[in-house]
C-alpha cells in the first residue's frame, strides 16, 4: 500500500511538472527542482531517529548495573536478550546497506532526470518527449519503490523479532527472579 501511494504521488508530481505551461510557471527552474527534491528529503528525515538511539546506550549500562545490584545473576538473562536482539541486525546489515546504495543510485538518476526536465521543459515539449521522460520517471520510481518496500519489509521483520525477544527476555527474567527468591 505504501509503495503504491509513493508511486502515485511521484507520478502525480511528474505529471504536473510535465503538464505545466512554461508561460504560467511562476517559479524559476531552481525553485521547481528544490520543491520536487524536498519530497524525498522528508523520508530521509526519519533516519535521524538513529541518533536518539545512540544517546540511550549509556542508560542501558546504568540499568544493567542497577539490575545487577538488586537481582545479581538475573542481569545475564537481560544481557542474553540484548545479544539475541542485536544479532539479526548484524546479519542483515550488509543487505540493508546494499539496498540503501541501490536506492541512492536511483535517487541520483531521478534527480538528474528531474533537473533535465525542469531546465529543458520547453525543449522536451517541442520535441514531444513528454512520454519518454514520463516513462523514465515511472521506471525509476518503480525501482525506488520496490527497493524501499524491501527495506521496510526487512525493518518490519527486525522489529517483529526484537519485540518477540523483548517479551521472551521479560518472561525469562521473571522466572529466573522467582527462583532466586
Amino acid at each position: 500500500a505504501g509503495r503504491q501511494i509513493e508511486m502515485g504521488v511521484q507520478q502525480l508530481l511528474m505529471g504536473r511538472l510535465l503538464g505545466m505551461r512554461s508561460d504560467m510557471a511562476d517559479k524559476s527552474p531552481a525553485q521547481l527542482f528544490s520543491s520536487m527534491r524536498e519530497f524525498g528529503s522528508v523520508r530521509e528525515f526519519f533516519t535521524a531517529s538513529s541518533v536518539g538511539a545512540m544517546a540511550d546506550i549509556p542508560f542501558i549500562f546504568v540499568f544493567l548495573a542497577l539490575v545487577w545490584s538488586i537481582a545479581g545473576s538475573v542481569v545475564w538473562v537481560l544481557v542474553a536478550g540484548a545479544v539475541l536482539m542485536v544479532l539479526p541486525g548484524f546479519f542483515l546489515q550488509r543487505r540493508m546497506m546494499q539496498l540503501t546504495a541501490e536506492m541512492q543510485g536511483v535517487t541520483a538518476k531521478q534527480s538528474r532526470l528531474l533537473q533535465e526536465t525542469v531546465a529543458d521543459l520547453d525543449t522536451i515539449k517541442t520535441q514531444r518527449a513528454e512520454g519518454r521522460f514520463s516513462r523514465l520517471w515511472d521506471e525509476l520510481t518503480a525501482v525506488q519503490s520496490l527497493k524501499s518496500s524491501e527495506q521496510r519489509r526487512l525493518a518490519a521483520a527486525l522489529t517483529f523479532w526484537s519485540q518477540g525477544v523483548q517479551q521472551g527476555t521479560y518472561i525469562a527474567a521473571v522466572i529466573t527472579g522467582t527462583y532466586l527468591v
